[in-house]
């Protein structure tokens, strides 16, 4: 059959695309890369989609058209941390009919390529999609497999005819010489199966390697070269590698992969992760692994064209009480990192100096750069509600257990706290993940945990100096009531601070009901005041200030950011802030007079008995009232 020949040949174009990125301007993005395989399992075809250039953990939609007209109604799955996606489906009935079926990928931007059709794959009686044979070891690997010999069978030779009778003669039965047991070449290392054929599934085309060798590790830059001239084509090749570990620790493992052009990585027979472009990126992925067991790795690769390699390894993260720095010399994490480095320090607090020591000289104050920050986390106190706050001068972004946090933070033109509520354990540890990109003059990057406290939504940063420069010395939060009342005269708010020349950055989001609401300030010194981030009071200056501020809510509800400075030059130190809500207005309840029924007498004359004014009731104060209303009387 011509589909099988195609699979067997292996000649992409007929089971496996590699799209031209096609981008719309619509979605605001760049070109991204897209990769659409059909892997059969079992008796079903899957369609296999691994595709690039993703905002991370954005949410993208996947689906089928022919022309305008959509097939099967979208798939939705999320990005990755690095903007990649991997999915997988059956292939759908609606789609085996046609030949010119599109999948499209769209997030931040759309991507475009072919979907094999289904006449052209092979059927799975004649199908050929042979996995290479694999070694298996144990905690001592004999040198050599045992494989049981065949015994061939003895049988009785025929008595030849004779007119006389004579004994029947049987032939001796007669002992085989022994069968030679055939011999496996064993690979300490990784088993490295080098293929001349592009496959279904990277790493698993059909018919035999043209070569198998022990690789030491999985760490190749071919370029535009063979990995093996002679035996290997410079394009158009897949290799497959294969190794079983025992000696693996119980605990968090940090997985990397690069490659130039397709990789996937297979863990205990399931797909870990998986890369497709041509930028060989790093693609990370965390998994905790379970102890005394043996874990088997595989890792497939195609290359198509141009340049090729592939660079694969693991590290167990150093410690929970550090975090590890991966350093990029631009500011958008393209390409290899330069340098990994290590912060054994307890808090993460990156300005100028100590990220000098952390790099040398590869990074310079005038140059844009970028870090990528993890480490493994649990709470520095008891396990409850946390503030985790970010104080940063540029652009950041936060995870926690693989779920975003902060993202987009953009702080340019001054510094700014970021906070944001989550749950921190003692146990199980958790994954952070912190990326900053630095491209304005000053470096500032803060990590700061805070206690959860439902009384106390105002949170602060306290700094040792009047100006709210360089990083806070603490973070922490402060009283609710609608106030901050603090009178510190001549002392220190905290031994952590000087008595004079300090200064506070605080922030808070309120809901803000219907009506104006005033704000009473009063500083010894300096104070200013955001209301979504519009500046309504400025009065940074030496001495003492009250100052009201008034802010209407049009609607019946609204919710807005404060952010409000303080400094402290000398002398007394003070600092008021009271909220007094808008007085609502009572709306009088109306006192019904109910009319009286007249009931029918046996008297001839009738009676008609007066009108009755009952008593109204007493109204009594209400929530809403700030005036009580008193009780009403009865008229005379």
């Amino acid at each position: 059959m011509q589909a099988q020949d195609n699979l067997a040949g292996g000649r992409l174009s007929s089971v496996t695309v590699q799209s031209s990125p096609v981008p719309s301007e619509a979605f605001g993005g760049s070109a991204g890369d897209l990769d659409v395989a059909i892997m059969p399992e079992g008796s079903t075809y899957y369609v296999s989609i691994i595709a690039l250039g993703f905002e991370a953990y954005e949410n993208v939609q996947i689906s089928l058209r022919a022309g305008e007209q959509t097939i099967v109604p979208a798939f939705s799955t999320t990005a990755s941390e690095i903007g990649s996606i991997s999915f997988e489906f059956p292939y759908p009935d609606e789609a085996k009919e046609l030949s010119d079926v599109m999948v499209v990928v769209a997030g931040s931007i759309r991507i475009e390529g072919p979907l094999p059709p289904y006449s052209v794959l092979p059927p799975f009686e004649t199908a050929v999609v042979a996995s290479p044979p694999t070694v298996t070891t144990s905690p001592n690997p004999p040198l050599v497999r045992q494989v049981e010999p065949t015994r061939p069978i003895c049988t009785e030779t025929p008595r030849p005819p004779s007119p006389t009778p004579i004994p029947p003669s049987r032939t001796p039965t007669f002992t085989p010489s022994p069968t030679p047991i055939p011999q496996e070449v064993y690979f300490p290392n990784w088993r490295g199966e080098y293929f001349n054929t592009i496959s279904v599934i990277p790493g698993k085309p059909g018919g035999e390697p043209v070569l198998v060798r022990d690789d030491v590790l999985i760490a190749f830059n071919w370029h535009e070269h063979s990995p093996a001239p002679g035996d290997i084509a410079e394009n158009w090749y897949s290799a497959l590698w294969t190794r079983r570990f025992f000696e693996l620790e119980e605990g968090y493992y940090d997985f990397v992969l690069s490659a130039d052009d397709h990789a996937v990585v297979r863990l205990d027979g399931r797909k870990l992760f998986g890369y497709v472009g041509t930028t060989s990126r790093p693609n990370r992925t965390s998994l905790y692994l379970q102890g005394a067991m043996h874990h088997d790795f595989e890792i497939s690769y195609n290359e198509y064209w141009g340049s090729a390699g592939i660079h694969f390894y693991w590290e167990k993260p150093t410690s929970r009480c550090c975090w590890n720095v991966a350093c990029y010399q631009n500011a958008q994490f393209f390409g290899e990192p330069f340098e990994y480095q290590t912060l054994e320090d307890e808090d993460l607090r990156l300005n100028w100096r100590t990220l000098q020591d952390l790099s040398s000289d590869k990074i310079t104050e005038d140059q844009p750069f970028s870090l990528h920050i993890t480490r493994q986390y649990q709470a520095p106190d008891q396990a409850g509600d946390y503030y985790v706050c970010l104080y940063v001068n540029d652009n950041a972004k936060m995870w926690l257990d693989h779920t975003i946090l902060i993202d987009r933070c953009e702080c340019s033109s001054r510094a700014c706290l970021l906070c944001k509520k989550t749950h921190l354990d003692k146990a199980p540890l958790h994954e952070l993940s912190i990326e900053y990109s630095h491209t304005s003059e000053e470096v500032l990057l803060g990590f700061f945990p805070v206690r959860v406290k439902e009384t106390e939504p105002w949170i602060g940063a306290f700094f040792d100096n009047p100006t709210l420069s360089g990083l806070p010395v603490y973070v922490q939060t402060a009283p609710e009531n609608g106030k901050l009342v603090f009178n510190w005269g001549n002392q220190s708010p905290d031994p952590r601070l000087p008595a004079d020349n300090f200064s506070i950055h605080w922030i808070r989001s309120m809901s803000l009901s219907h009506g104006v609401h005033q704000f009473n300030i009063y500083a010894d010194d300096g104070v200013r005041l955001w209301i979504d981030d519009k500046s309504v009071l400025n009065a940074w200056e030496v001495g003492v200030h009250q100052q009201t501020v008034t802010y209407e809510v049009f609607g019946e509800q609204e919710t807005v950011n404060l952010k409000f400075d303080y400094f402290e030059a000398g002398g007394q130190a003070a600092l008021h802030f009271e909220w007094i809500p808008p007085v609502p207005t009572c709306t009088p309840t109306p006192i019904i007079t109910p009319v009286p029924i007249i009931s029918p007498t046996p008297s001839n004359t009738p009676t008609i008995p007066p009108f009755i004014t009952p008593m109204p009731p007493c109204v009594t104060a209400t929530p809403c009232c700030v005036t009580p209303v008193p009780c009403c009387q009865p008229d005379p």
